[in-house]
Parts: C-alpha cells; sequence; structure tokens
C-alpha cells in the first residue's frame, strides 16, 4: 500500500489540481474547451484511485477499466481541441475510438491483459493531446509567446503516453515517467492559466485606452451655448451666433448665458447690474 501510495499519489494530487484550473477557467470565462479539459482530467484522477483499488493493467478488470478511462481521456483532450478551434469532432477519432473501446469491452473482464492491449488507446490518446498542443498554439496569436508553453507541454506530455504502456511496470522508469507526466501536466495546465490572465490583461488595456480615448473627446469638444440666443462660446473668448458655428462644425454643445443676455435677464427682472470686470485701457 505504501508503494501504490508514492507511485499513484503525487499523480493523482496534480490530476486533481490540474482538473480544479481547468474548471476555474472554466467558470471565470464561459470557454467550452476548458470543460472539456477538465472532465478528461477528472478520468485521469480516476485513473490513479484505480490503482488504490489494487487494480493493475497485467489484471483482467482493471486492464479493461483503464482501458476506457483511456479512452474517456482522449474523447475529451479532443473535443475541447475541437471546440477550440470552433471545429466538429474528427471522423477518424469517433472511429479509433469507438473501436478500441468495442473490442476492450469484446473482450470482457475475464481475458488477461498484456502491454500490447495498451498501446492502441494510449496510441490514440497520444495524437489527442498533440492535437491539443497544436490547437493552443494556433489560437490566440495575440497573446504572444505564452501560449507555447501551454502547447509545448501538451505535445511533449503527448509523446509520452506513447512510451507509458511500456515503462509503467518497470522501475526506476515507471517513476521517472510519473515525474515526467506530473511535470508536464501542471506545466500545460498553469501556460493556460498564464494565457488566460495574459488575455484578460490586454483586453483590460483596450477597455482603459477606449475609455481614455472617449474622455478626451467629450473633454475637448464640449462647447458653451447661450441658453437664450444660442450663441456659441469659441476658444477665443469670442460669442458667435448658433447657426453660423453649425454651418462649420458638427460638435456637441451644451448650455449657459452669454453676458448680453444675463444683462438683460438682469434688467428684466430687476436685479441691479453686476460690476463690469474688465479694465480700461
Amino acid at each position: 500500500m505504501h508503494d501504490r501510495l508514492m507511485i499513484a499519489g503525487a499523480p493523482l494530487l496534480t490530476s486533481a489540481v490540474v482538473a480544479g484550473i481547468f474548471l476555474y477557467l472554466y467558470r471565470r470565462s464561459g470557454e467550452r474547451y476548458l470543460a472539456f479539459w477538465a472532465l478528461a482530467w477528472v478520468l485521469w484522477a480516476g485513473r490513479y484511485l484505480l490503482a488504490f483499488a489494487e487494480a493493475d493493467a497485467s489484471l483482467a478488470a482493471g486492464g479493461t477499466v483503464l482501458a476506457m478511462l483511456a479512452v474517456g481521456r482522449a474523447v475529451f483532450v479532443l473535443w475541447g481541441a475541437s471546440s477550440m478551434l470552433g471545429r466538429p469532432f474528427p471522423v477518424w477519432a469517433a472511429l479509433a475510438l469507438t473501436t478500441d473501446a468495442a473490442y476492450q469491452l469484446a473482450l470482457g473482464f475475464a481475458t488477461p491483459r498484456g502491454v500490447w492491449w495498451a498501446v492502441p488507446h494510449y496510441a490514440i490518446l497520444s495524437v489527442a493531446l498533440i492535437a491539443a498542443g497544436l490547437a493552443f498554439a494556433r489560437r490566440g496569436a495575440e497573446v504572444g509567446a505564452e501560449r507555447f508553453v501551454a502547447a509545448v507541454a501538451f505535445v511533449l506530455f503527448g509523446l509520452l503516453q506513447l512510451a507509458f504502456p511500456f515503462v509503467s511496470d518497470t522501475p526506476p522508469w515507471s517513476t521517472l515517467g510519473q515525474i515526467l507526466a506530473s511535470t508536464l501536466q501542471t506545466t500545460a495546465a498553469l501556460g493556460v492559466l498564464l494565457v488566460y490572465f495574459r488575455r484578460a490583461q490586454l483586453q483590460r488595456d483596450r477597455l482603459v485606452d477606449q475609455l481614455e480615448r472617449a474622455l478626451s473627446g467629450v473633454l475637448g469638444e464640449r462647447l458653451s451655448v447661450c441658453a437664450s440666443c444660442k450663441a456659441v462660446k469659441g476658444s477665443d473668448g469670442h460669442w458667435t451666433p448658433i447657426d453660423e458655428f453649425a454651418r462649420r462644425s458638427g460638435a456637441p454643445v451644451s448650455h449657459g448665458l452669454c453676458p448680453r443676455c444675463v444683462a438683460e435677464f438682469d434688467r428684466a427682472e430687476g436685479f441691479p447690474p453686476e460690476p463690469s470686470t474688465s479694465s480700461a485701457g
């Protein structure tokens, strides 16, 4: 039990963390491919939970369940990549995965499994992970080189799946493989997280720039217009009839009172005239 805890404990924790990161990003962004990838890593966690139940690829029941978990992971990883690119699920992948799943189930839970029985579904899983990496590299060019962190990790993790059936039961290669798998999974998830926050930062910067431009336009183009005679006060302080001004400019206007209208209003209401602030001379 201690050996299984050492072998499966770290990958189980890694899978749970990666699934949590993808689920968090899905809840923040609503992008479907993240939900598919979260489900894929939930199945990865299930694969290592199975190790605690003493299931092994050499046992019939364990081999069947492990095969179906690998098929499920490939489905969700590839489904996420297709969703990211806005494409339907690949027909070749659907045929290959269906054939492999049907074959594994047809063998039943009583047929012992060897290494070679695991090669087909791990090969398909490898292709799915490599496709996910390439899809992520093509998406979101505006974020720059950050996206290649996740893309390279996905591709390397996919290549590692090809060797997994041959080294999973061969210490110390199995331990090295688990360490590499945990490292690459974590790097891929953190790369996706980095791209998400980088894209959010760029979007925020664009919105701030648009807001500053809008405020600059509003503050720079507002005009003073007399509420009575509709004369417009220019930048030189002179008041121009609005009809003349409107012929030259289509700028938005505001309202106010020019000095002449203020004086007429004061006389009509019987208010004393305001002292003149202009100096002679």
